[in-house]
This record gives C-alpha cells, structure tokens and sequence, in this order.
C-alpha cells in the first residue's frame, strides 16, 4: 500500500501529469459555466499547495470575469 502511495507522489509531481490535469480541469469548468477558461501552469507545491499560473475566466458577456497571473 505505501508503494502505491509513493508511485502516486511522484506521478503528480510530474510535468505531464500536471499538464493532463490541467487540460481535464478547464475543459471541465469551460463546458460546466459555458465561457472560456485558461490556464497557462497548474503545479504541486512540496509542501502540498496548488499554484495557478496565468488563470483567466470570462463571464457571459465576454468580460474578464478573474484574472490572475498567480493564484
């Protein structure tokens, strides 16, 4: 079991799992509220935060609705 845990650490500290996770979540949220939804970097912290990178999220009416170089 704590194999399966340690495999799993280091799966999500990878680049690419990070940038499928990524991919899934804004596609996700896009289709879900119908307006675009970016991304530019989504990464673990070592001490277990997530850091969005360059998140922008437009309202109905094509306004920024959020943007955040850093969240």
């Amino acid at each position: 079991m704590s194999v399966l845990l340690v495999i799993l650490i280091l799966l999500i500290r990878t680049e690419s799992f990070q940038k499928y996770i990524t991919g899934k979540a804004v596609t996700w949220l896009s289709e879900k509220i119908g307006t675009p939804v970016t991304v530019d970097r989504l990464f673990f912290t070592y001490s277990g935060d997530i850091v969005l990178e360059g998140f922008y999220i437009q309202d109905q009416h094509k306004d920024t609705l959020l943007y955040s170089k850093k969240l």
